[in-house]
């Protein structure tokens, strides 16, 4: 009964196991991954995207902090006491005691355009206590206290003010839109080097594939010659021949699936994905792309509209341009003008005073400040404007060189889909010769060599139309991000 029922309980264990759910890539099952799928794992694990957004959240933070109008409020007190001896030794007073008490707040807010607002608040107080020869003392307390408000504005007499006040809020906002081109650059770069490892993993998978289908090709080929050499109808030196060709396509499948393998990992490494997940790439070929409508001036023209790098030098040439007129405005005299009103009052206690402020007045008055180092300024204003015409040098380089990254894409663009046009048209003749051969060496009329060397040229066609086809499709993609445009990830045209 025991050698029964040991099996009986292996095999239900097998059951188990097999019942189990498995992860994806486990026991040889591939993991299937899209293009889409790939750029997707790569923007989610890129430290450079992950760095640019931060920085992107940083921009935004301190955008807002400089368009909030905080107000200030700065406070004191104060305490002192002192003893003073008399010095005529025939003075009925022979000394006094001092001690004093101060308090002070001012509030400013900004109101936009340079102007504040102020209140402030005073208060002090003074005790005198004199001592007596004959004895007994006296004592004088003086209380004081003020309140008032002030307006303070900048005049554009002599320098732009707006430069000056508004300029710190153009600046954040500057590089905030820095940031978020930034974090889109980044994110398109990521695009492009997926574009790279991808495409390189889909040229090894296929001709790994066209390999394996020319290795069926060459050992049917034996199999037959086989056939006929025991009927006496082939003579066994063609057959040899056919068997060294079936091992060179062994030899040359075991190549080209030792390379998909490592475009393989290379992908897998890139992606953050373990490298012993089976994974199989998968984009599907558009069954006809039509040809780029844009001649090169169109292209280039679009590319400087929508390029971010463009974009960017523009944000670098508009702040260089906002540094260079905040340090001319800040090399100039400024004028301010200025008033309030305030109350005051004394009494014998601080509450008592300002229970009692009846003292009121008004002012209104002019303020000039002027920079002494004129020196110092110019230095600014000159390296300000070395900045500026320096983004502005870079921003032009970067056009030429736009211009010739897109003349250049757009002749690989030209030149893949006329290869991989012409090619397969080839593969049909080659598959059409291979056919007609096929039939020619069954009716005995050609030896195995011919159909050998007619199946290499298939092979060989087909590795080219192959790589062609992934090389247009690369030179598309990479030729949609020159112009600025997000390549189609699914597949077929931007």
């Amino acid at each position: 009964m025991a050698r029964f029922c040991r099996p009986l309980i292996v095999l239900s264990a097998l059951l188990l196991l097999a019942a189990l759910p498995r992860p994806a890539g486990a026991y040889g099952d591939p993991t299937v991954l899209t293009l889409a799928e790939a750029v997707d794992k790569a923007l989610g694990r890129d430290a450079l995207v992950r760095q640019a957004r931060q920085s992107r959240d940083s921009a935004r933070n301190a955008l807002i902090q400089v368009r909030a109008r905080t107000p200030r409020l700065s406070t004191s007190a104060d305490t002192s006491s002192a003893t003073g001896g008399s010095l005529d030794p025939e003075s009925v007073i022979t000394g006094t005691q001092y001690s004093s008490q101060s308090y002070s707040s001012n509030l400013e807010m900004p109101l936009g355009g340079g102007t504040s607002l102020s209140l402030y608040t005073a208060a002090s107080s003074t005790t005198t206590n004199s001592s007596l020869r004959t004895g007994g003392g006296q004592s004088f307390t003086y209380a004081s206290a003020a309140e008032g408000v002030g307006l303070s504005r900048p005049l554009s007499l002599f320098r732009n003010e707006r430069v000056l006040t508004e300029g710190p809020r153009w600046a954040a906002e500057t590089a905030l839109q820095g940031a978020e081109l930034a974090l889109e650059s980044a994110r398109r770069a990521v695009i492009g080097d997926t574009l790279s490892y991808f495409f390189a993993a889909v040229r090894a998978q296929r001709q790994a594939q066209i390999a394996e289908a020319s290795q069926r090709e060459a050992e049917e080929l034996l199999r037959i010659a086989g056939e006929k050499l025991k009927h006496g109808q082939l003579p066994e030196i063609d057959v040899m021949e056919a068997q060294v060709s079936a091992d060179s396509a062994r030899t040359t499948v075991r190549r080209q699936q030792s390379a998909a393998a490592t475009a393989l990992d290379a992908l897998k490494n890139f992606l953050g994905m373990p490298l012993d997940q089976a994974v199989q790439v998968s984009h599907a070929d558009a069954a006809a792309l039509a040809p780029v409508s844009l001649g090169e001036d169109a292209l280039v023209q679009q590319a400087f509209a929508q390029r971010l790098d463009l974009r960017q030098s523009a944000l670098s040439i508009r702040s260089a341009e906002l540094s260079l007129r905040q340090a001319k405005a800040q090399a100039r005299p400024g004028v301010f003008i200025s008033g309030g009103y305030s109350r005051s009052g004394q009494a014998p206690t601080i509450a008592e005073s300002y229970r009692a402020l009846i003292n009121s007045g008004w002012y209104v008055g002019l303020s000039t400040t002027v920079s002494l180092t004129h020196r110092e300024d110019r230095a600014a204003v000159n390296q300000a404007q070395s900045s500026l015409a320096l983004a502005q040098q870079e921003a032009q380089l970067q056009k030429e060189a736009i211009r010739l990254e897109i003349r250049r894409l757009l002749r690989e663009v030209q030149d893949t889909e006329a290869n991989a046009a012409l090619l397969a048209e080839t593969v049909k003749r080659a598959e059409e010769n291979l056919r007609i051969r096929q039939t020619q060496f069954e009716h005995g009329l050609v030896r195995p060599i011919d159909v050998m060397q007619t199946e290499r040229q298939l092979e060989e066609t087909r590795l080219s139309q192959a790589e062609a086809v992934v090389d247009h499709q690369l030179a598309r993609a990479n030729l949609s991000l020159a112009v600025g445009e997000v390549p189609n990830l699914r597949g077929g045209q931007s």
